[in-house]
């Protein structure tokens, strides 16, 4: 997926950033692959962009400091796209600039973003490690809207435009973060450093864990076999000695330092919990061996699948542990995006590659149709990106290789659309119910018999 970086500049544009966007360690030779400038009608090259900068800043009195704080001259946003999608210069621009208008408005186009709108310098380079192009981006402090300072709140800068530029990246075609996830929910329980990471797609030995664990636990029926599939995912689990009745998982890549008890994972990766989850899967699988063969044979699948990723995080490889990572994260199939796919398919019933096609086509279906309500309009968009998100992956990992078509119906799918058909009727009748409330409140035209008139008596 693409990242985003966010940073806040306390000085003049014109004393360093620039300098730094056109060298590199004091470097005389040039180093930008291109410029794209937004919201600056007149700035036609590279040449005196800060300068420009600086003066709508002070023609607008926003370059004074206010109660004595630090005065945020520029915002400093990188944009770097996924290694795994090559992405060329036009591709990366094409994503820089339309994330920038979405963000800062579009002048041009009579077009306000997110937060007013503001002047933005875009400047590419590539002169990374890997030769990746990436993007800066200084957008002004001020809003030329209204002349008032630039505000980009906290929840802004943590969830809207990182998601922004997740939506822009899937409409080019490139690898993107599903929005939906921004945090993992599961009855996991996330320090404050964990949630940090998940919002900045940090890796977190915990979450990696935690999708191990939902794995396991979506590909086995007994505990045997869930240590057994976690062995093989690189955790390795036993009795707590700190906790009566619970588990302690350790990761294989640092397991005197990277363990933790189920308890402190979250309420769903307890023994107990398990215990009930193994359980239940086992009843269901129970007298259906087509199904709890697919089962097994997609477990294995999808170690198969992951058997690059885990090689780099075996705890073997004498590695340094951020380049380890970095492989980690960058395999074709990530333990995460797994843990999403298994997740996905058992909430929708998937069994085969067939089953994204019959649903998608039947929530498309829905969603092109009048009657179709708003909310359940938004409900089923989100459904029709969650599989085909999930069939990507499971494409990619081969998960349903071998598998045979079950011949009957799975009963948790059939018992869950049966549950979602009462919830919309039960959302229909309650409208309903409100509706005609509400027409019975209604005031009646002063004179009319038990009108307005009537009432104030």
């Amino acid at each position: 997926m693409a990242m985003l970086k966010s940073l806040r500049g306390h000085e003049r544009v014109g004393v360093r950033i620039a300098e730094y966007l056109r060298t590199k360690n004091g470097r005389c030779d040039d180093r930008t692959l291109a410029w794209d400038f937004i919201n600056m009608p007149f700035q036609r090259s590279e040449e005196g962009w800060e300068a420009a900068m600086e003066e709508t800043c002070r023609l607008f009195g926003n370059d004074r400091s206010i109660a004595g704080k630090k005065t945020v001259y520029y915002h400093h946003f990188i944009i770097s796209p996924d290694p795994r999608d090559h992405v060329d210069l036009d591709t990366l621009r094409a994503l820089a600039c339309d994330w920038a208008k979405e963000i800062f408005g579009d002048e041009e186009g009579g077009r306000e973003g997110r937060c007013g709108i503001a002047e933005v310098a875009i400047c590419y380079h590539d002169d990374n490690s890997n030769g990746i192009p990436h993007a800066h981006l200084i957008v002004n402090n001020t809003n030329i809207v209204d002349g008032n300072r630039l505000r980009i709140s906290n929840r802004l800068n943590k969830e809207v435009l990182p998601d922004t530029l997740q939506s822009l990246a899937a409409e080019l075609g490139l690898s993107f973060f599903d929005n939906s996830r921004r945090l993992p929910r599961f009855g996991a329980y996330l320090t404050k450093v964990e949630r940090a990471f998940a919002r900045e797609g940090r890796f977190s030995w915990k979450q990696d864990m935690r999708d191990k664990v939902q794995i396991a636990m979506r590909t086995t029926r007994d505990e045997e076999s869930f240590s057994r599939r976690l062995e093989e995912l690189g955790v390795r689990v036993c009795p707590s000695a700190t906790r009566e009745g619970d588990w302690t998982y350790a990761h294989a890549a640092n397991p005197e330092r990277w363990a933790a008890t189920g308890y402190r994972l979250g309420a769903n990766y307890r023994r107990s919990a398990v215990a009930a989850r193994l359980a239940e899967t086992d009843a269901a699988l129970r007298g259906d061996p087509e199904r709890a063969e697919n089962m097994s044979r997609r477990g294995e699948r999808v170690v198969e699948a992951l058997s690059g990723a885990l090689r780099h995080m075996d705890g073997s490889l004498g590695e340094e542990l951020g380049v380890a990572i970095a492989a980690y994260v960058a395999a074709d199939v990530t333990v995460a995006q797994a843990a999403a796919a298994l997740r996905i398919n058992d909430k929708y019933g998937v069994e085969s590659e067939r089953d994204y096609e019959t649903l998608i086509a039947r929530a498309k279906e829905e969603i092109g149709s009048p009657a179709t309500a708003p909310e359940a309009r938004a409900r089923l968009e989100s459904r029709v990106r969650e599989l085909e998100l999930a069939g990507a992956v499971a494409a990619r990992g081969e998960f349903f290789a071998g598998s045979v078509v079950p011949s009957s119906p799975n009963p948790g799918a059939v018992r869950r659309r049966s549950a979602e058909r009462a919830r919309r009727q039960a959302a229909r009748s309650a409208r309903g119910s409100r509706g005609g409330d509400a027409a019975r409140r209604r005031p009646q035209a002063p004179g009319a018999v038990g009108g307005s008139r009537e009432r104030r008596r």
